[in-house]
């Protein structure tokens, strides 16, 4: 929305964490006039200045081993210690060394149990198409004098557009974009897009509508369209796609949905609050963060494993603090990958669906149906079928 800048992003995070460690300071009980900081974040000097205002009764030091401190520490205590069980050269101590970084042996997991593979064969009905017959083509060829229909979901990790052609009902056009913090910006390129697509066909856009979480702000660039909040939009797509559809499990980039349908019309919903954990950018950043796994790659790497972990359904911190204790102990990517889709459906069954019920036709929505993990987590977690929607 232009509220902020990333630099006020930034601050506003060091300023918070600051209040955190000096509460957890005070709450210790012991004296603190002369506080040692250590740590990779002890080189912001915004920190150590808000630290220090937030206790001014205390003097805060910065040493020049404050960021590899513990390292320091574990050489003292070993030097201490004595030389117990090394002996020789340098070189031949680091060579001997498992230094691959990989365990030279698979250690315990970091939670008692594990998953069952991730079934490949389920009930799933994926539709090829917009309307019920399977061997219908998905898109309809631009041509000249179409009218079209303008939708843009402005999402706060992708935005999306499409053209779709009045007359027939199908896509003409199609576009999916990352939004990176400027939905208006995404917007633009997206529609940019679709203008290429049917370069040199004469048509025209008669009606357009936006949906998302930055529906509002991009709504004015396009001269104050129609707007319809997500859950609307969900269930209208559904309805046109599987009209008999009664329920929808819908996983997004930063938020998650559940909506409940009689003949069409939403009559219940619930939204994720205050967790990633069931979200698909929780999923995204810890297999590119600390396993440099692509998204591309993703599912079909889960799909291989053999023992999934069960991380079961924790906060996204906790979860990330498995994942790198589990990858350290040599357990191999494809069962971490598998184990964080599980937990992401666990998380979102939990925390969205709750006690709510599930119908007999559910539809999987959101960017991470792209994954072709997630549904077959999806069924056999929630014991229903699942019919991933085209587009």
């Amino acid at each position: 929305k232009g509220e902020c800048t990333p630099a006020d992003i930034a601050c506003s995070l060091i300023a918070s964490l600051a209040a955190r460690v000096a509460a957890l300071i005070v709450s210790t009980g012991w004296p603190h006039a002369h506080i040692v900081l250590a740590g990779g974040l002890a080189q912001s000097a915004q920190l150590v200045e808000e630290i220090s205002a937030l206790l001014p009764g205390s003097r805060f030091e910065v040493l020049p081993e404050s960021g590899y401190l513990e390292a320091a520490g574990a050489a003292v205590a070993a030097r201490q210690a004595g030389s117990r069980g090394v002996s020789g050269e340098s070189a031949t101590f680091f060579k001997s060394a498992n230094l691959s970084g990989k365990s030279a042996t698979r250690g315990s997991r970091p939670d008692e149990g594990v998953r069952p593979p991730l079934p490949r064969r389920l009930p799933l009905k994926r539709f090829l198409s917009s309307v019920i017959h399977i061997q219908e083509p998905e898109w309809t060829l631009p041509r000249t004098g179409m009218d079209c229909i303008l939708g843009v979901d402005a999402g706060s990790t992708t935005t999306k557009a499409i053209l779709l052609d009045r007359a027939s009902g199908r896509v003409a056009a199609r576009r999916y974009l990352r939004t990176h913090g400027n939905p208006v910006q995404a917007a633009f390129e997206c529609i940019a897009d679709l203008e290429r697509q049917v370069a040199g066909l004469p048509y025209r856009i008669v009606q357009a509508a936006v949906t998302g979480s930055g529906r509002e702000i991009v709504s004015i660039y396009l001269d104050n369209c129609t707007v319809f909040n997500e859950i609307l939009a969900h269930a209208r797509a559904a309805r046109e796609v599987l009209p008999e559809v009664d329920t929808l499990f819908e996983i997004g980039g930063q938020d998650a949905k559940f909506v409940a349908l009689e003949a069409g019309i939403p009559v219940d919903c619930a939204m994720n609050d205050g967790c990633s954990a069931g979200t698909g950018s929780f999923l995204e950043e810890a297999a590119a963060s600390d396993m440099e796994v692509p998204i591309d790659q993703l599912g079909a790497l889960a799909l291989s494993s053999t023992s999934p972990i069960a991380f079961g359904e924790r906060c996204a911190a906790f979860i990330n603090s498995e994942v790198r204790a589990a990858l350290q102990q040599g357990v191999p990517r494809a069962d971490v990958l598998a184990g964080l889709v599980y937990a992401i459906v666990e998380n979102y069954l939990s925390r969205v669906v709750g006690a709510r019920q599930t119908g007999r036709t559910v539809l999987l929505q959101g960017g991470v149906a792209l994954n072709p993990a997630v549904a077959p987590a999806v069924a056999a977690l929630a014991g229903v079928q699942v019919t991933v929607p085209p587009n």
